[in-house]
C-alpha cells in the first residue's frame, strides 16, 4: 500500500466500509458509524505520514478532515 496514490488506497478502504455500512446498518447505528468513521481517518492520517520518510503535506489551508473528503473517503 506504501507506493499506490493516496486516491487508489481511498477507493479500496471505502469498499470495506461499504461492508462495514451494511452489516452495522441495522438497529440504532449511530454510535457504530462514527467510531468506525473516526477511525478509518486516524488510520489513513497514519497511513500518509508514514508511507515516506518525510512527512506527508496536505494542501495548504485543509485540514486532515477535509483532504480526506475531498480524496473521496466515504463518510457512514
Amino acid at each position: 500500500m506504501c507506493f499506490k496514490p493516496a486516491e487508489e488506497v481511498v477507493k479500496d478502504l471505502n469498499i470495506f466500509l461499504t461492508g462495514w455500512g451494511n452489516y452495522f446498518g441495522y438497529g440504532y447505528p449511530r454510535k457504530a458509524f462514527r467510531d468506525i468513521c473516526h477511525y478509518a481517518r486516524q488510520r489513513m492520517i497514519t497511513h500518509l505520514n508514514r508511507r515516506s520518510q518525510r512527512k506527508y503535506h496536505r494542501p495548504k489551508g485543509m485540514s486532515h478532515y477535509q483532504y480526506l473528503q475531498m480524496l473521496g473517503l466515504k463518510q457512514l
